[in-house]
């Protein structure tokens, strides 16, 4: 019973991750620019963020579910924000050498900036409680759907670690001309993100 929810778990997890979002972008574009670790610790902050969706819309956390609820235009409208000037940021930043660093607090700082990217996309929580409904989560006990929900961070990490793993692939073919461009283009994808968070945000403020 234990394999079976892991195994559904991933599926999830994977299935939820496939969608390229904001934190999909800067796991391509960390790769490239720096490496796969750093590819994998953004990935590895993204998969904690859909623990956390799935966690609070799986065992109810009434609190924590409401608040997010009862303000997801303004916690999308701040996300949109932070998109946006992260975007200008990548646009405007010139290339630096393709080679992989190792600094505990920069990553550790890269880490949760992007966790808190993550969670403030409130709509992946709310898709997390259509499909955990779906398959009954609520029914289950705590041991099982602790197994369940550790399949669904497995999911989504196996997810960011692939993307990363193929756009290590391209890293030796990476000059900083090319990575100059790789910047605009994840600005710019960054901002269009960004630009609509916003304005649905601010839509549901009118």
């Amino acid at each position: 019973m234990f394999i079976l929810q892991f195994v559904e778990g991933i599926v999830i997890g994977f299935l939820m991750a496939v969608p390229i979002g904001a934190v999909g972008i800067l796991c391509i574009h960390r790769t490239l620019d720096r490496g796969r670790r750093q590819g994998y610790i953004t990935g590895l902050a993204g998969a904690s963020a859909d623990l956390l969706f799935s966690l609070v819309s799986a065992s109810g956390i009434k609190l924590i579910s409401d608040f997010i609820t009862d303000y997801q235009h303004e916690i999308r409208l701040i996300g949109g924000i932070l998109l946006l000037l992260m975007g200008v940021f990548l646009i405007r930043s010139s290339h630096r050498p393709v080679v992989e660093q190792e600094n505990a607090m920069d990553e550790t700082k890269m880490y949760f900036s992007t966790l808190i990217l993550a969670i403030t996309n409130p709509l992946v929580m709310f898709s997390y409680a259509a499909a955990l409904t779906i398959i009954g989560a609520a029914k289950l006990d705590y041991g099982t759907l602790s197994v369940l929900l550790a399949g669904v961070f497995v999911g989504s990490f196996l997810w960011f670690m692939l993307i990363s793993n193929l756009a290590h692939k391209f890293r030796t073919t990476i000059t900083p001309e090319k990575l100059t461009v790789s910047n605009r283009v994840a600005g710019v994808l960054l901002i269009l993100i960004g630009a609509a968070a916003v304005w649905n945000g601010a839509q549901g403020l009118v």
